[in-house]
C-alpha cells in the first residue's frame, strides 16, 4: 500500500491541499494519505509527522505564496527529498527565485488540472491498466469544478504577483545583514538598522486592522511616480506649491510630469502672484499634458475648510481595476498617509471635485516664455484680486457635479417629485384652452425636477430660474435642446417682477434656501408671477417643531433631521449621498461660512405663506407621519391664488 505525504504552509495552501485530498487522491485505491489537518486532537503532532514522513512512499507539495518561507514546509521537502527519488511540487504562485532552496526542484503549474492528473497517475501505478483507465476517468469529472476553483486562484496570484519577490527580496537582505561588516563593527549603524526593521514591521502589522500606509512625507514624490508608471494610476490632486511640496520646480517635478495620464488633474495652489509668477513655465508645461486649475490660498482655506482638509492631498487611481487610495499629509507625525480606506477615498474626492469647482483653470494655449503679458496680467487678477464671496450660491457649499450625481437618491425625493407631479396634471386640464401652459420653476438647481416636469403630456413652456450660474450651466446643458423649456435663466426670485404671467410656478428642494427674513417678500413675489386661479406646488424639507428663535433647538432639530438622512444613507451604503448630506448639514448652521440653508418647520412657513395671500389648498407628507414629527421630513405643499372678487377661505 502507497502512503502519500501532502505538505503545504498557510491557509491558502491548506485549502488547496484539502480539496485535492478529498477530490483526487482519497480516490485512488490503495492509497493511505497524510494531510496533517486530519491530526487528531491530543496527538503528539511532531511525533505523528515524523512517522509519516517516515511511512511515505509518496508526496506531493503545495507551494503558495504563504507556504514559500514556511519553516515546517520547508522541513518537510527537505526531509522527502532525501527519501524519495522524487519530490514534485504544485506551484501556485510565481516563478521562485534562483537562489531559494526549492528552486532546483520538480515543480508544475498547479492551475493546470493535467498536471494534477499526471501525479495521480503515478500514483495509480501498479494496479491493473483498466483499473487505471476505470479511475482517470473517473477523476476527469472533477476537471470542471477544478477549472472553476484555478480561475479564482489565478485571478488572486495575478494581483499578488510581484510582491512575493519584493518579500523574498527584503527576506534575502535582511539574512545577509548579519554578516555586513559596518553592522558588526559600529553599534549606532546596528541600532539604525534595527529601528528600520521594526518601522517597516509596524508599517505592515497595520494593514491588518487599517488599510494604511504611512511612510517619511519626503518619500511620497517617488511612490506616486511608482503608482504612474507600474499601474498608470490617474491622478486627481491640490499641491500647495512651496508649503510641502517644494519638489516641482526640481528634477523630480519633471518625473511626475513625465509619467502622468493625460486624464489627470491637479489644482495648484499659490500664497501670492509672485510664486505663481515664478511657477508659470513650470505650469504651462504641466497644461500640455493634463488638466491644471490654480487657485489663491486664501480661497484654498476658504473652501477646504468645511472638508477638514488641511493641506495638500491625491487620489489615484487604478484605471484597470478601479481601485483607489488617496495620500495626505500628516504634519503631527511629519509622514506622507495612503489609505485605501472607501470612507476616506470619497471624502477626498468629494473635497477635490469641489475645490476644483472653485479654482480656476489654466489657459489652454500659452508657450513658455511668450506668455502676453495683458493676458497674464488678467489671469493673475482672476487668481488673486476677485473677491472671495460666501455663502452666497447653492456651489459655494455642495460641488455641483455631485449634487446633480447623487441628489435623486436623498430620501423620498422621487416620491416628493411623483406627487408634485400628481397634483400638476390634477389641474393643469383647466388651463389647457389652445394653447400652451405657462410654467414658472424657481431654483431650478441642475434640473432634476425640470426633466420630469417636461415629459408631461400638456402643451407647456416652461421657464426655469436659478441664481447659481453653476448649477445653471448644468441645468442649460442639460434641458435647452428641450421644445417646451424656454431658454434657462440666471435670476433671483427675490428679484422677479412680474404680473399674472404664470399658471404654474414650481419650488423643488429651493424654499429652504431663502432667509426666514426675506420668505414673506419671497411668496409675495411668486403670488403677484401667478394668474388668478394659479398654483404654486412646492416640495421641499422640513425640520420637526421647535421654537425657531432659540438658536439651541434651532441647531438641535437641523442634526437631528441631517443624521436621520446620513444614518439612512449609510444603511443603504451610500457614501456619496452621505457627504452630499453632512455638506447640506453644515450649510444650515448659523456660524457656517458657506451657509445657504434656512430650513424651518412647515407650520412657520405656512403662516407667512398665508399672510402672503396665499390660499392653502392641500398639505402632503411624503415621509412617514411619525418621522416628520419626531426627526422632519419632506412635504408637497399646493398653494391656490384666488381668482379675482373670491376671497381667500
Amino acid at each position: 500500500m502507497k502512503h502519500l505525504f501532502i505538505s503545504w504552509g498557510g491557509d491558502e495552501a491548506r485549502e488547496i491541499a484539502g480539496w485535492l485530498k478529498e477530490n483526487i487522491f482519497q480516490q485512488i485505491p490503495e492509497l493511505a494519505v497524510y494531510f496533517s489537518e486530519a491530526t487528531p486532537a491530543g496527538t503528539k503532532w511532531r511525533t505523528d509527522l515524523d512517522k509519516n514522513l517516515s511511512s511515505a512512499t509518496n508526496c506531493v507539495g503545495i507551494l503558495t505564496d504563504g507556504a514559500i518561507d514556511r519553516p515546517w514546509f520547508l522541513y518537510e521537502i527537505s526531509a522527502l527529498g532525501r527519501k524519495l527519488t522524487e519530490v514534485p511540487i504544485l506551484r501556485f504562485c510565481d516563478e521562485l527565485p534562483d537562489r531559494h532552496p526549492l528552486s532546483d526542484l520538480q515543480m508544475k503549474d498547479g492551475l493546470v488540472f493535467e498536471n494534477i492528473l499526471d501525479i495521480a497517475r503515478s500514483l495509480l501505478g501498479g494496479l491493473d491498466f483498466k483499473i487505471q483507465e476505470v479511475f482517470v476517468e473517473k477523476l476527469q469529472q472533477r476537471r470542471q469544478a477544478w477549472d472553476e476553483k484555478a480561475s479564482k486562484l489565478a485571478g488572486r496570484q495575478k494581483k499578488m504577483s510581484g510582491l512575493r519577490s519584493g518579500i523574498f527580496a527584503v527576506k534575502e537582505a535582511v539574512d545577509e545583514s548579519v554578516l555586513f561588516p559596518e553592522l558588526e563593527a559600529n553599534s549606532c549603524m546596528r541600532e539604525l538598522a534595527r529601528k528600520t526593521l521594526y518601522d517597516l514591521g509596524d508599517a505592515f502589522r497595520t494593514l491588518k486592522s487599517s488599510p494604511q500606509i504611512s511612510l517619511p512625507r519626503g518619500r511620497y514624490p517617488e511612490y506616486l511616480i511608482h503608482l504612474q508608471e507600474r499601474l498608470r494610476c490617474r491622478a486627481t490632486a491640490v499641491a500647495l506649491v512651496d508649503d510641502v511640496e517644494e519638489f516641482w520646480l526640481q528634477q523630480t517635478g519633471v518625473d511626475i510630469l513625465k509619467s502622468a495620464r493625460s486624464d489627470s488633474c491637479r489644482v495648484f495652489v499659490f500664497n501670492n502672484a509672485d510664486d505663481l509668477s515664478r511657477y508659470l513655465d513650470n505650469l504651462i508645461q504641466h497644461r500640455a499634458s493634463y488638466d491644471v486649475f490654480v487657485m489663491s490660498r486664501a480661497e484654498f482655506d476658504v473652501t477646504a475648510r468645511r472638508h477638514e482638509i488641511a493641506g495638500d492631498f491625491s487620489v489615484l487611481t487604478d484605471p484597470e481595476t478601479g481601485n483607489a487610495v488617496t495620500a495626505f499629509y500628516d504634519n503631527a507625525t511629519h509622514s506622507i498617509k495612503f489609505t485605501s480606506s472607501r470612507v476616506v477615498v470619497s471624502r477626498n474626492r468629494w473635497a477635490f471635485d469641489h475645490i476644483k469647482e472653485r479654482a480656476h483653470p489654466f489657459p489652454e494655449g500659452w508657450s513658455a516664455g511668450s506668455v502676453d503679458r495683458q493676458q497674464y496680467g488678467e489671469f493673475e487678477k482672476t487668481v488673486f484680486h476677485q473677491h472671495v464671496q460666501l455663502g452666497l450660491f447653492h456651489s459655494d457649499a455642495i460641488p455641483i457635479d455631485r449634487y446633480d450625481a447623487f441628489e435623486e437618491d436623498h430620501p423620498f425625493y422621487r416620491e416628493m417629485h411623483r406627487e408634485m407631479l400628481n397634483e400638476f396634471r390634477a389641474h393643469a386640464a383647466a388651463f389647457d384652452g389652445g394653447s400652451a401652459v405657462d410654467i414658472l420653476e424657481i431654483g431650478a438647481g441642475t434640473g432634476h425636477f425640470t426633466k420630469k416636469l417636461s415629459q408631461q403630456p400638456f402643451e407647456m413652456r416652461i421657464t426655469p430660474l436659478e441664481p447659481d450660474p453653476k448649477a445653471q450651466k448644468v441645468l442649460a446643458n442639460k434641458l435647452d435642446h428641450r421644445r417646451n423649456v424656454m431658454k434657462t435663466n440666471v435670476g433671483n426670485a427675490l428679484e422677479l417682477d412680474v404680473e399674472s404671467t404664470y399658471a404654474f410656478v414650481f419650488s423643488s428642494f429651493s424654499e429652504h434656501h431663502i432667509r426666514r427674513e426675506q420668505r414673506k417678500e419671497y411668496l409675495s413675489r411668486i403670488r403677484r408671477a401667478l394668474r388668478p386661479g394659479g398654483f404654486f406646488i412646492v416640495g421641499d424639507e422640513f425640520l420637526r417643531p421647535h421654537d425657531e428663535d432659540d438658536p439651541h433647538q434651532y441647531e438641535d432639530a437641523l442634526g437631528q433631521y441631517h443624521q436621520y438622512i446620513i444614518n439612512e444613507a449609510n444603511r443603504e451604503h451610500n457614501t456619496e449621498l452621505a457627504e452630499l448630506e453632512k455638506a447640506a448639514w453644515d450649510s444650515g448652521l448659523p456660524n457656517s461660512k458657506t451657509r445657504v440653508d434656512y430650513k424651518v418647520t412647515v407650520e412657520s412657513y405656512l403662516r407667512v405663506a398665508e399672510a402672503s395671500g396665499f390660499q392653502i389648498e392641500k398639505r402632503e407628507c411624503i415621509s412617514p407621519p411619525e418621522i416628520a414629527q419626531t426627526v422632519g421630513g419632506i412635504y408637497v405643499i399646493v398653494f391656490w391664488k384666488p381668482l379675482a372678487g373670491k376671497p381667500v377661505i
